[in-house]
C-alpha cells in the first residue's frame, strides 16, 4: 500500500524475471524472440501458437519500441537530435549487445509510464 501522504492506494509490483501480461519469464520469451527456442525444439513449453504469438508481438511494437527508446534518449538522458533522426535501430543495436535485451526494453518503456501493445 501506498505509505505517501493519505493516499491508500494498492501498487503491484512485478518480479524482474517477467513480462507484463506475460505467464512465461522474460528470459523463455527473449530465447524464442532470439530463436535460440524454436518450433523445432525438443521441449514442452511453450506451445507453438504461443511462440508464434510472441513473434507477431514484438512485430507489431518494434516501430513503438524504437520510437520510445529515442523519446526516453531525447528527452530523458538528454541525447542530442541527432539520435532521433538515426537511422541505426536501438532495438537491433540493443539486441546484439546483451543478452538481457527483453528485460531492458520493458523496464524502460514501463518504468517511463508507457506501454507495448497486445497481440
Amino acid at each position: 500500500k501506498c505509505s505517501k501522504g493519505e493516499c491508500g492506494r494498492m501498487c503491484r509490483m512485478l518480479p524482474e524475471f517477467m513480462a507484463p501480461y506475460k505467464h512465461y519469464e522474460e528470459s523463455v520469451i527473449s530465447k524464442v524472440l532470439d530463436a535460440e527456442i524454436t518450433e523445432e525444439s525438443p521441449i514442452d513449453f511453450p506451445s507453438i501458437q504461443t511462440m508464434r504469438r510472441w513473434i507477431a508481438w514484438l512485430a507489431k511494437n518494434t516501430d513503438r519500441i524504437e520510437g520510445l527508446f529515442r523519446a526516453v534518449g531525447y528527452r530523458v538522458l538528454g541525447y542530442s537530435e541527432e539520435l532521433l533522426f538515426s537511422t541505426v535501430s536501438l532495438l537491433e543495436q540493443l539486441r546484439t549487445d546483451t543478452g538481457q535485451w527483453l528485460k531492458i526494453t520493458i523496464r524502460l518503456i514501463y518504468n517511463s509510464g508507457h506501454s507495448l501493445l497486445p497481440l
